[in-house]
C-alpha cells in the first residue's frame, strides 16, 4: 500500500515538472523516490529516469 502510494505520488510529481505546473524544487519527489528505494529498485529506477527527463524538459522550457 505505501509503496503504491509513493508511486502514484511520484508519477504526479514527475507529470507536474514536465508539463511545467511545478518546479522540481516544489516537489517532494526526491524524499519519495528515496523511500522508494529500498521497497522496489526496479521501480525505482524507472522512476528516476523519468524524473531525470522531466526535470530535463522543465529546465530546456525554462533556460531563457
Amino acid at each position: 500500500m505505501y509503496e503504491e502510494s509513493l508511486i502514484r505520488k511520484i508519477t504526479a510529481c514527475t507529470g507536474a515538472i514536465k508539463r511545467g505546473d511545478k518546479a522540481p524544487s516544489q516537489t517532494d519527489a526526491g524524499k519519495m523516490l528515496a523511500a522508494l528505494k529500498p521497497l522496489n529498485p526496479g521501480m525505482y529506477e524507472e522512476l528516476v529516469a523519468k524524473y531525470k527527463d522531466a526535470v530535463e524538459s522543465y529546465d530546456a522550457k525554462n533556460a531563457k
